[in-house]
């Protein structure tokens, strides 16, 4: 439920990162599921989601302001 409150997608959405990190996520070819892989699979060319590989390291933490944000234009539409 915390979706349509969130303006989120869920954790199988592009965007799915609960706390607005900006990670993308990747979806098999033809599948509109995405999940929240950091590192490219083998062989991989599915448009949108064929970046290199993310270092676990350096995933960015939570962004509040992009969440205020979006809660913003939720809770305006």
């Amino acid at each position: 439920g915390m979706v349509h409150y969130t303006g989120g997608v869920g954790h199988t959405g592009k965007h799915g990162c609960r706390v607005w990190c900006g990670q993308l996520g990747r979806h098999k070819p033809g599948d509109g599921c995405y999940f929240p892989a950091l590192f490219k699979p083998d062989n991989y060319a599915v448009a949108g989601c064929d970046f290199g590989d993310l270092d676990p390291a350096l995933v960015l933490p939570g962004d509040p302001g992009k969440f205020r944000e979006n809660l913003c234009i939720l809770l305006s539409s």
